[in-house]
């Protein structure tokens, strides 16, 4: 018994002293010259990518600013939706290279970079939504877009610093230079007072709020020979169905928009009413559909389809559209 204890010890420290080896030769390798000269080699091949993509998306950034006040709002919502998009899954690829071993941390301060020119898109597109909301410069609009120059230098200046890390590096790799270019409109305190002062007062960025119906329809269908204008006259029947298209040719969201149907009965009678609540984005419509209003054959009825526009909206009236409903005789 003493034997075998002997022999699983030294077969235990055997393979301690092994285990300790691979580790040493690992540790060695992964240290070497050419192991790191390496790992610098290929994430420059990506890293390069994502800063020529960074300076791509500098270059939509001038064009954006130069002609955000003179474009729609839609449009310039949505160009600046994309482009916060774009910066920050560059940003989140850069993240994912972070923890390569590179030469003066460089995978470290390449995500930093990206990361903060990703920001400065949010601060600008934050200004930018500020002013559009409510029509004004506001000071949180300014404080924003100030953040901007910080956010952009500081990008450069670390992704300087991760350059340099892999010059000096084994394989002297070069970083591809990505330097985002300043411009007035948002490096300067005058060029970004200007800059907000033009987007409160552009025409094409003022709200406009303009709902409407574009269509009701009833089923079963009107008799064509007998229906004149907005007088229906329908088939014999006991249920009808109701629908309506509302669309809004505005330039902003509206919501919540109340759709309301009312069948009224012209003999008497307790009305019937439904009502929906829809957001309608600009340039959109929805549809609104209601079955099982009770009717009579040979009875009369008014149905009214009213659009009522969000609170605080500038279109302050209803949109009201009218039918004169006749069920004909069984």
């Amino acid at each position: 018994m003493l034997q075998l204890n002997n022999t699983l010890l030294i077969a235990g420290m055997l393979s301690l002293v092994i285990v300790l080896a691979g580790i040493v030769i690992v540790h060695t390798a992964r240290n070497s010259t050419e192991f790191r000269a390496t790992i610098d080699r290929s994430f420059i091949r990506q890293a390069n990518v994502l800063l020529l993509q960074s300076a791509a998306l500098n270059n939509e950034l001038r064009a954006v600013v130069l002609a955000g006040p003179s474009v729609s709002r839609q449009a310039l919502e949505a160009d600046l939706h994309e482009l916060v998009r774009a910066s920050s899954a560059t940003a989140a690829q850069a993240k994912f290279l972070e923890n390569s071993t590179t030469s003066g941390h460089a995978s470290s301060w390449l995500s930093q970079g990206l990361s903060d020119r990703a920001a400065a898109v949010g601060s600008l597109n934050q200004a930018v939504h500020s002013v559009l909301l409510l029509g004004a410069v506001t000071t949180s609009a300014t404080s924003q877009l100030t953040q901007v120059p910080t956010q952009i230098s500081q990008a450069g200046m670390v992704i300087g610093r991760a350059r340099a890390g892999l010059k000096r590096g084994p394989a002297h790799a070069t970083l591809t230079q990505s330097r985002w270019k300043q411009f007035a409109a948002l490096m300067t305190p005058v060029g970004q007072a200007t800059f907000l002062s033009r987007l409160a007062t552009s025409p094409s960025l003022a709200v406009h709020h303009q709902l409407a119906i574009v269509t009701i329809t009833v089923h079963p269908s009107a008799l064509p020979l007998q229906s004149v204008g907005s007088n229906f006259v329908l088939l014999p029947t006991t249920s009808i169905e109701v629908g309506a298209v509302v669309g809004n040719s505005g330039n902003v969201t509206e919501v919540p928009v109340a759709v309301v149907m009312t069948l009224l009965p012209l003999g008497g009678g307790a009305p019937m009413q439904r009502t929906d609540h829809l957001a309608l984005r600009p340039s959109t419509s929805a549809a609104v559909d209601h079955g099982g209003f009770a009717v009579a054959p040979g009875k009369r009825y008014q149905l009214i389809v009213s659009v009522l526009p969000p609170p605080g909206s500038s279109q302050t009236h209803s949109i009201v559209s009218t039918r004169t409903i006749t069920i004909a005789h069984a």
